[in-house]
């Protein structure tokens, strides 16, 4: 039955699915040959533009990681402070909300790098051949575009924060450039993961 399936969807004018492209890059890191995976699917993963942009998109991913294991000792220790010292607080719950916040927009990018991301593909996994290629292409660039937008708009929000010296209202009065510059820096590095993720896709298509 499998191999009937796979020849109707062959025949429908599509082709077969080819392997995720980080799982690509790690069977081919260990040496396994893939079977429909050609050369040209392994430069594209292995394409200069791609390794470097995932690397800077993994390194963020790694201070995303720091910053949400920080905003956790944080809280911990502010229940000790306030509960059994019986202490007020004056920075733990800004530094907790605004790490936290940091880590998702700063860590967006290397979650797109695994397919981490929640999408719906009812209407994509029905389509077939240069259909859903098209698709494809046309949610990406729709995902850059949107992103580009964010960076742009979160950009002068930031610029705006830093040259006019604005300050939270809270007590600890943080300088707000901190907490709005993982926008404009998350949002950016979206946009070079769907260049990456472009490269690596019509890579793979060929």
């Amino acid at each position: 039955m499998a191999g009937r399936d796979d020849a109707a969807d062959k025949g429908a004018g599509g082709s077969a699915a080819t392997p995720d492209a980080a799982v690509i890059e790690a069977l081919a890191n260990a040496g396994v040959e893939i079977e429909g995976v050609t050369h040209t699917t392994h430069k594209a993963v292995r394409h200069p533009v791609v390794r470097i942009i995932e690397a800077i998109t993994a390194a963020f991913g790694v201070i995303a990681g720091l910053l949400l294991i920080a905003a956790t000792v944080v809280v911990c220790q502010m229940i000790f402070v306030r509960s059994v010292l019986k202490w007020s607080t004056i920075w733990q719950t800004d530094f907790v909300v605004y790490s936290a916040t940091g880590a998702i927009f700063l860590g967006a990018a290397y979650v797109l790098s695994q397919k981490g991301h929640v999408g719906v593909d009812f209407i994509q996994s029905g389509l077939r051949g240069g259909v859903r290629r098209t698709v494809d292409r046309i949610g990406m660039l729709a995902g850059f575009l949107f992103c580009a937008v964010l960076a742009y708009s979160s950009w002068h929000y930031f610029h705006e924060a830093l040259t006019q010296e604005w300050r939270t209202e809270t007590v600890w009065a943080i300088p707000l450039w901190i907490p709005t510059l993982p926008l404009p820096l998350g949002f950016g590095l979206l946009c070079l993961q769907y260049v990456a993720e472009f490269i690596k896709y019509e890579g793979q298509r060929s």
